[in-house]
């Protein structure tokens, strides 16, 4: 007797499959539901092809359901427009044939908590909340001013408990979420690794390039990185970090670089601000 496949859909404001670190995140946890026998599509908040259509990403199946339209508006209006968001995802899962298994939300925050969490209570479907991520604003006055941090706070500390399933990418997000009585997994950071080839090979002498790329958070162990290469190759004879994100003053500041007295950056990095 045949086993109906199960279906997760992942949903939310974002690109895919070219979308950088949230389209790498959205396709490593695919990758591992699709190796535990589930069949994973993916509703993207992108403006579609031009033919319209779905498509097929690495046996995923991909739907471009534009909700991102005010990318170029101006501050207010870009506001008020993200009001919306995720109208689309939900017609689009109404006229669905057969309903998914479970549903799992990436970013979009408030405005796609508040038209899901109803959505899936009525339709009897588990939602889960991808977190990856906890913008804080630049300033308290921010934080009051600024209707986009309303939208994560409220969002964080109200809707993201209430679909009471997370997929967390830290231990400060795991914990949170296990102290607002979640039921929580701890998945950091994945790649599949069937599909991805060494490039270095063994007795070669050229230097080993390496990148990091962002602004180094609680997530991001930097300073753990240049601990190990300052140890192993400080004169940069074997390895070189290239780093974009922040500048060689604030790389100076991380204690792996401050208890060496060091008041330039060595050669094993390069920063570029």
């Amino acid at each position: 007797m045949s086993t109906k496949q199960k279906t997760v859909i992942y949903v939310g404001p974002f690109a895919f499959p070219n979308g950088g670190a949230a389209a790498r995140r959205i396709l490593g946890i695919s990758k591992s539901l699709q190796a535990n026998g589930y069949k994973v599509k993916v509703a993207s908040g992108q403006q579609p092809s031009e033919d319209g259509s779905s498509f097929d990403y690495e046996g995923i199946e991909v739907h471009s359901l534009n909700e991102r339209t005010a990318e170029a508006y101006p501050k207010l209006l870009k506001y008020l427009a993200y009001l919306t968001i995720g109208k689309k995802t939900l017609a689009w899962l109404d006229v669905l044939d057969e309903k998914p298994d479970a549903i799992i939300l990436y970013s979009g925050y408030s405005p796609y908590f508040l038209k899901l969490l109803p959505w899936c209570r009525r339709n009897n479907i588990p939602l889960i909340f991808d977190a990856v991520e906890w913008y804080d604003p630049p300033s308290r006055l921010h934080g009051i001013l600024n209707p986009y941090y309303w939208n994560i706070e409220l969002a964080m500390h109200v809707l993201s408990p209430k679909c009471g399933n997370i997929i967390a990418i830290s231990r400060y997000l795991d914990e949170y979420y296990q102290s607002k009585g979640c039921n929580t997994v701890r998945v950091p950071p994945t790649l599949d690794t069937s599909s991805t080839e060494a490039r270095l090979r063994s007795g070669e002498s050229e230097k080993i390039s390496l990148s990091y790329t962002g602004s180094p958070g609680h997530k991001d162990f930097l300073d753990n990185v240049l601990e190990a290469l300052l140890q192993l190759d400080q004169n940069g004879e074997k390895f070189l970090l290239h780093i974009a994100g922040i500048t060689n003053a604030q790389l100076l500041t991380f204690p792996a670089l401050q208890k060496r007295g060091l008041q330039q950056i060595p050669e094993c990095l390069k920063c570029y601000g």
